[in-house]
């Protein structure tokens, strides 16, 4: 009836609202750490919970495509909203950012430990003495290096291009568990549990994780 209607629609307005806000909560706030990952940490499990109870509602009611792009946007927007952040969860992207611009450069980046004098000539952007353990040698495989690399040709400089990267990785995650979910006659709203999760906001964007790099891949095999 219509009262399970006007339900269905405030759950999933409330869900797509807390996302959004967080997202831009964390993209702006630099407040206290603590604070800032307590609040990250509530928001994730108040979203994700939300989120999984829109999608349940609508588990019996087809949504029409138009509105399901709309839906799919509000995740791509918190993504958006979460880049400014300038307090992250890990520093492993700075890595990625100087793992890319080695290998743009033309240098094998397993021969080299990031702080071994023969790179001193490529130092030079902020983000180069923000390297995690600069004493070892990068453990990431071919693939991803040719990710990093690709992350910093778009955006030399900036972690920018990886997210990106990440970004569009997970626009096509999306489209293939869409392309799934209706060979399998099951509910097109459940992509929302992963084009809504705060938690991918979380560890994909802040400043970013290679893990995020797999769910193109994870979705289509």
């Amino acid at each position: 009836g219509a009262a399970r209607v006007v339900i269905r629609v405030a759950v999933t307005a409330a869900a797509g609202l807390a996302l959004l806000a967080g997202a831009a909560w964390l993209g702006q706030d630099a407040g206290r750490f603590a604070t800032w990952v307590w609040v990250a940490m509530l928001w994730a499990a108040l979203g994700t919970g939300l989120t999984a109870l829109a999608a349940w509602l609508w588990r019996r009611t087809p949504l029409d495509h138009r509105w399901l792009l709309v839906l799919l946007a509000v995740g791509a927007v918190s993504r958006a909203a979460a880049l400014p952040a300038d307090r992250y969860l890990s520093d492993d992207a700075f890595r990625y950012h100087w793992d890319g611009k080695v290998l743009v450069h033309g240098i094998n980046p397993y021969v080299h430990p990031p702080k071994s004098a023969a790179l001193d000539p490529l130092r030079g952007d902020v983000l180069d003495y923000r390297v995690n353990h600069p004493q070892y040698r990068t453990v990431y495989p071919p693939f991803a290096q040719l990710h990093f690399a690709a992350g910093y040709l778009l955006t030399p400089g900036s972690l920018l291009g990886f997210q990106l990267l990440v970004l569009l990785g997970e626009l096509a995650a999306w489209a293939l568990l869409l392309l799934e979910l209706a060979r399998r006659r099951l509910p097109t709203t459940w992509v929302l549990l992963a084009a809504w999760a705060p938690l991918a906001v979380l560890e994909g964007y802040l400043p970013g994780h290679l893990d995020a790099l797999a769910l193109p891949w994870m979705s289509l095999f």
